[in-house]
């Protein structure tokens, strides 16, 4: 198998954290509706960068405008969900991440270059949200904490950070071997294999009665 097929193959993973919202829609549509949203949509953006990749032999379009879709969509994720940090916080992450990207796709540069600064800003500024509302549904005393919820903040933390790993190297890096670049992205897929089994597994563990915090005087 070569890199690139392994690279098309585990974008396809996102379907089995799919087949277990079917299997259990009621609970998790009710949930976590944004990231049923959001793997829906994922889902259709990697059967369109695989079509044009395979065509054209790229996908930034479709690429940059799935930026701006996931970005937002998890700004809403965690609403709801128990969180130290006001409204404000969550609004001045989405109103940055946005504003970069426009400033990045639509007046520096076009929609059909590889703009890197506003995917690297973009995944710093949802990894600060990940580590955030992990804090907040650990150390969360008033409330219950789902095992669901930490594993979902834990697999969004690990894919976010090495996200923006990729997007300094892209920005910032130019004279490596294409080679080097590949690997990267090889280890990248491999970790995007991860993220949707975990995700799998928080829905599957999803349940209605919750456990409680390491805090919590219920526990």
């Amino acid at each position: 198998m070569t890199a690139f097929e392994f690279c098309h193959l585990s974008s396809f993973s996102i379907l089995v954290p799919l087949s277990a919202v079917g299997w259990k829609w009621t609970g998790i549509s009710k949930k976590y509706p944004f990231l049923v949203l959001l793997l829906i949509i994922g889902a259709f953006n990697d059967l369109i960068s695989y079509i044009t990749i395979t065509i054209y032999g790229q996908n930034t379009l479709n690429g940059n405008i799935y930026l701006l879709v996931e970005f937002v969509l998890f700004g809403f994720l965690f609403r709801g969900w128990p969180s130290y940090s006001n409204n404000r916080f969550h609004l001045l992450i989405l109103s940055a991440g946005v504003l970069v990207w426009v400033g990045d796709n639509l007046i520096v540069h076009s929609l059909f270059s590889n703009n890197s600064m506003s995917r690297l800003v973009c995944y710093v500024l949802l990894v600060s949200v990940c580590i955030d509302q992990l804090v907040s549904t650990l150390l969360n005393r008033a409330g219950s904490v789902i095992l669901s919820d930490i594993l979902i903040c834990l697999a969004f933390l690990f894919h976010y950070i090495y996200r923006a790993f990729i997007e300094s190297f892209q920005l910032y890096t130019t004279h490596l071997e294409p080679s080097y670049f590949i690997r990267l992205w090889v280890i990248h897929n491999g970790l995007n294999i991860l993220t949707n089994l975990m995700i799998t597994v928080a829905f599957i563990c999803h349940r209605h009665k919750p456990t409680y915090s390491i805090l919590s005087s219920q526990a």
